[in-house]
């Protein structure tokens, strides 16, 4: 199963009030890139986004893990390939860029929705890494 803990490094950041993590750019877009593609090949739903602690009985626990699939599978299969290639591959006007950026924003509110699930107040420290996966 996975576990978005594995992409993560825990942060000191006394008197935040929350529980901070460190992430390289590097690491989470292609790991998150790979298994949104895998949630959607697999055809069910990711268990890292099914709520673990509802805020109540009337939600669904699936609701957003439902909400996020369903956009992952309208990304086109391009999008998910050019959004691990470096952005200095692409002319800043190119129309790649923007199938791309929405693939790269996904992978990056699916890795947020996961990490939070089941915690309390979170802050995410995404470094920069190499700069490939700049938006």
């Amino acid at each position: 199963m996975f576990d978005v803990m594995e992409l993560v490094v825990r942060e000191d950041r006394p008197g935040s009030g929350r529980e901070w993590f460190a992430v390289d750019a590097d690491v989470l877009y292609p790991a998150m890139v790979k298994r949104i593609r895998e949630a959607v090949a697999e055809n069910g739903l990711p268990q890292e986004l099914v709520d673990v602690a509802p805020v109540s009985i009337e939600v669904d626990p699936a609701a957003a893990a439902r909400r996020y699939y369903k956009r992952a599978k309208k990304v086109e299969e391009i999008a998910w390939i050019n959004a691990l290639r470096p952005r200095d591959d692409f002319a800043d006007d190119s129309p790649v860029l923007v199938g791309r950026t929405e693939a790269l924003e996904l992978a990056r509110m699916w890795f947020t929705r996961a990490l939070k699930n089941g915690r309390g107040a979170v802050g995410i420290h995404i470094l920069k890494g190499s700069g490939k996966y700049r938006l």
